[in-house]
């Protein structure tokens, strides 16, 4: 199949590319810089260099698209995510193409992208091409941000302490609505449907080896 990826350079979308290639897709990756160019190149997919919100580019993606781009800042990417997603459904509706998005998830469960080195996602993102559904690809389930944020805080040396939710908007802004959601997310349906089974090493493993 011929795959369109955006953030084809990036920690999720260039394994996917890697595997999407290796599994003998034929893949078109979005890039923004020309360091980018050279690494989608090494990983056998053609690049195009520009931005994902150049929608007019985006609009003669071929048969398949996998979204993993994320611009800086928080709100700008909901705002451009948005713009992109509605703009991408759009042309595609009746059209048999098929788009796929990629987020992560906050609340009590790990995001992916915290998440192992990544290299089995690209069974997700393959299964997904005939899905049509909303498959999360999480290794593990019921971890609290509490949690996180005490390992964080042990490694670094600090006191970690939880506020009332009273005082959560004042502290974190914006971020207080999503961190108090309380969103629990499974795989379990990917898992059963897809046959995916997560290869790569656990969140606080991750967390235990990088860097603050």
């Amino acid at each position: 199949m011929k795959v369109f990826v955006t953030g084809a350079s990036g920690f999720i979308g260039s394994h996917v590319v890697e595997q999407l290639v290796a599994s003998g897709h034929t893949v078109t990756g979005l890039v923004r810089s020309s360091s980018a160019v050279e690494k989608v190149k090494a990983l056998g997919a053609t690049p195009i260099q520009g931005d994902f919100t150049n929608f007019e580019l985006l609009r003669q993606s071929l048969s398949i698209m996998v979204s993993s781009a994320n611009p800086n800042g928080f709100v700008k990417a909901l705002e451009q995510d948005r713009a992109v997603i509605s703009t991408i459904c759009d042309v595609f509706v009746g059209t048999g193409k098929t788009f796929i998005n990629s987020s992560g998830t906050l609340g009590n469960a790990t995001a992916d992208e915290f998440q192992r080195d990544n290299r089995d996602g690209h069974v997700k993102y393959s299964s997904a091409f005939k899905s049509g559904s909303h498959l999360n690809g999480v290794a593990e389930e019921g971890i609290s941000t509490k949690e996180i944020a005490e390992f964080i805080g042990q490694k670094l040396g600090l006191e970690t302490k939880s506020i009332a939710p009273a005082d959560a908007e004042a502290h974190w802004g914006f971020l207080a609505v999503i961190l108090q959601s309380g969103r629990s997310i499974t795989s379990r349906y990917t898992r059963e449907w897809t046959g995916w089974e997560p290869k790569g090493r656990s969140l606080f493993e991750d967390l235990e080896k990088y860097t603050f």
